[in-house]
């Protein structure tokens, strides 16, 4: 038995899994969020940011819905992804983070099922409509930042509730982020003493 052992979770529900064996777990925020905030430079188009692939949970009726009412208050959206296509040399890992994190900071919006999708839209200060997905990872992280005035989290999407989100989102000029640096104190002391 390693008695050492100290676990870092995003949520609650893993840390219980992990009690169950009696493991040391502590919840943080996912570590993306203990990076700086970038200031939101323009209102460009729309950023749908949503999953393709297996893992996806929303219907094409509900994105369909979505971009309707997207047509419907004339703004104009682009479809991405938080995963590349294309596999690329680590030493451009930076490079490319930077043009996806722009992707984010030039959007005037960002929808997305994505738990990253998200994360960047706040980290970049743009305002974002996070949606439902098929696990509980984005609701769960969405609880560390929902005291921000520029992420909504819509649990079941509704096109009237999703309209007004939309108008919401959309006329926010003040973004209020939230402090996040005291959540991560536990994680650096425990780092701390071991590489020290």
């Amino acid at each position: 038995k390693c008695s050492y052992l100290k676990i870092f979770v995003r949520e609650e529900k893993s840390k219980k899994i992990f009690s169950i064996y009696n493991i040391k777990a502590f919840c943080v925020p996912d570590i993306v969020l203990s990076e700086n905030i970038i200031t939101h430079r323009k209102n460009g188009p729309i950023l749908l940011c949503m999953r393709n692939d297996v893992e996806k949970y929303i219907d094409n009726s509900t994105i369909l819905s979505a971009k309707k009412i997207l047509n419907d208050f004339n703004l104009n959206f682009i479809e991405t992804d938080t995963i590349l296509e294309n596999s690329f040399d680590l030493d451009l890992r930076e490079q490319k983070l930077d043009e996806l994190l722009n992707k984010f900071t030039n959007s005037s919006l960002v929808i997305t099922d994505r738990i990253h999708g998200m994360i960047f839209s706040y980290l970049t200060q743009t305002p974002c409509i996070a949606l439902n997905n098929y696990n509980h990872k984005v609701r769960c992280e969405y609880d560390w930042i929902k005291e921000s005035n520029y992420t909504n989290f819509l649990e079941n999407y509704s096109a009237d509730v999703f309209r007004n989100i939309v108008d919401k989102m959309l006329k926010i000029k003040a973004k209020e982020p939230v402090n996040l640096k005291d959540k991560f104190i536990l994680l650096e002391k425990e780092l701390k003493r071991i590489y020290e």
